[in-house]
């Protein structure tokens, strides 16, 4: 939620570790409290990283597109509770894949290690310029197995 407030006037953002896992923060409270007078000062570094953008345009709807930026992840699904959709997806108009799914998960190289690693995806180096793509509970895995059925035994 910070990055749609920092996004505009292209406002650094430090990362701080609220909880027990942190891949990209480098700083514990305690820590941000003490250092956020250099930080406010220009000390310290900036690490660019890739960022996504995502438009929301109702269908059917006359309103506006909202816009909205992510620096982690940007998740395409019917809502709240777990529906099949059919995706599409394009890069610059060319389709690349569809989906028959819960969702998708599109990530950037920092949101990797978050809901697109519990997914099943790969980490990506933080500095990486690409994005993952991850389906959220594919339906039909069958080209996983090469369209072969499986047997043996269990016990």
């Amino acid at each position: 939620r910070a990055v749609q407030v920092a996004v505009p006037g292209l406002t650094p953002i430090a990362g701080v570790n609220l909880g027990k896992l942190g891949f990209m923060t480098e700083l514990s409270v305690d820590e941000a409290v003490a250092k956020l007078p250099a930080l406010l000062a220009g000390e310290g570094w900036i690490d660019e990283r890739a960022m996504l953008e995502a438009e929301l345009s109702p269908a059917g709807q006359d309103e506006p597109a909202r816009i909205f930026y992510a620096l982690n992840d940007v998740v395409v699904a019917r809502g709240a509770i777990a529906r099949t959709v059919y995706i599409e997806a394009s890069i610059d108009g060319e389709t690349l894949t569809t989906y028959k799914a819960d969702g998708v998960i599109v990530a950037t190289a920092t949101g990797s290690t978050g809901y697109s690693l519990a997914a099943g995806g790969p980490i990506l180096h933080p500095q990486s310029k690409e994005f993952l793509l991850l389906p959220i509970v594919p339906h039909l895995h069958m080209h996983l197995l090469g369209g072969r059925r499986l047997s043996g035994a269990m016990g």
